[in-house]
């Protein structure tokens, strides 16, 4: 005979009633008496009330369950992205190598050509002699260093800064003076090397007191002309005007013309005109030169009004005919100022126009004329 199992009882939490634990509801007021843990229940993510597992709508507040879950897990996505992005741009920046297309490692290195350059020379009266000082920009490989050299003496000291500025004794004598640079390897083999020379006046009387007054500076004009042309059947030759002034050249601003004329195997280009301007000192020399209108392809050809052109370290520079001149105008007479010995060149009285003469064929003279403007002191 069976026994029957006694149902036991216990009270609602919401009505305190007795009721029977094998009943979900209370019988009396229809509270849900499975315990919490259960029933799978969780707090409200807006409130923080306690809701069922399965309930999308919180019964407290009436927050939706899934779109707050939906929102947190978007702005947890978009926090994990942005930390991606960061991650991989600090990844491309310190790893210029990221990617190696062919297999093998790449290496990304950056290369500089060693160079020398010396510029802002000045000398001047110190103590008992004159003081040359220049600036000096460098770059080399990393155990290189640069000295400096004084009229033909070097210095024993070696700089591997730059930019670096250069002092050393050049003497008691007035005159053009120079001052050289040298870059070294890490052995000491000289592999790079650079010159400026720079003009030293002002020594002071013995009976004088140190200080020095300059002679003011001074306008010179004077006019010069002279004929190129070829030395030989072989198209070239050359030749050394000299131009004399009553005291030292500074600086030169000059205009002039050429226009050729008849002489070996001329049988065209004779006529032909141009113009150029230009300014030349110790430093620099630069030239514009402007041929005008000629057949300068020959007479049987047309008219040609070629472009005018700078020329870099030139003083004078005029273009000559030839069979192909609108397409590469290759021949020329062309010089420039300076010195060919100690007692030339600016700083002196007397200008050195050393010039070069080109021509194949044909192979006109040129007549060019100077019209000089200069600075002398």
């Amino acid at each position: 005979m069976a026994t029957k199992k006694r149902a036991t009882r216990k009270k609602c939490s919401n009505c305190h009633k007795l009721t029977s634990t094998e009943h979900k509801f209370c019988q009396h007021c229809g509270h849900n008496l499975t315990p919490h843990k259960k029933r799978g229940v969780h707090k409200c993510p807006n409130c923080k009330g306690v809701i069922e597992g399965h309930s999308r709508y919180c019964k407290h507040c009436g927050t939706s369950i899934d779109t707050y879950a939906h929102h947190a897990f978007v702005r947890l996505l978009m926090f994990f992205i942005v930390f991606l992005v960061v991650a991989f741009a600090l990844l491309i920046f310190f790893s210029p190598a990221l990617v190696d297309y062919g297999g093998e490692q790449v290496t990304v290195s950056e290369t500089k050509d060693p160079f020398l350059r010396m510029g802002n020379a000045v000398c001047t009266w110190k103590d008992d002699s004159f003081n040359l000082c220049t600036n000096v920009n460098w770059d080399g490989n990393e155990n290189d260093y640069v000295k400096c050299s004084f009229s033909g003496n070097i210095d024993e000291k070696s700089w591997t800064s730059s930019p670096l500025t250069c002092c050393g004794d050049v003497g008691t004598d007035e005159g053009i003076k120079l001052a050289r640079s040298f870059l070294f390897d890490e052995g000491g083999n000289t592999y790079e090397d650079e010159g400026v020379s720079v003009s030293c006046s002002g020594k002071p009387s013995s009976f004088g007191s140190n200080q020095f007054l300059p002679k003011p500076l001074e306008e010179y004009e004077m006019s010069y002309w002279f004929t190129a042309k070829s030395a030989s059947t072989s198209g070239k030759g050359r030749g050394t005007e000299y131009i004399n002034f009553p005291s030292r050249v500074k600086s030169c601003e000059y205009t002039g013309r050429w226009i050729t004329t008849r002489d070996i195997s001329s049988d065209f280009c004779i006529g032909a005109e141009g113009v150029f301007s230009g300014y030349a000192d110790l430093f620099e020399q630069t030239v514009y030169s402007d041929p005008g209108t000629f057949r300068w392809e020959g007479v049987s050809e047309n008219l040609l009004n070629p472009e005018g052109v700078v020329y870099e370290n030139y003083a004078v520079y005029s273009s000559l005919c030839s069979p192909d001149f609108g397409i590469t105008p290759k021949y020329y007479v062309r010089g420039n100022l300076g010195s060919v010995n100690s007692t030339t060149g600016f700083g002196t009285d007397q200008l050195a126009l050393s010039w070069d003469y080109y021509s194949n064929f044909p192979r006109p003279g040129v007549n060019i004329f100077l019209d000089l403007n200069c600075t002398l002191y």
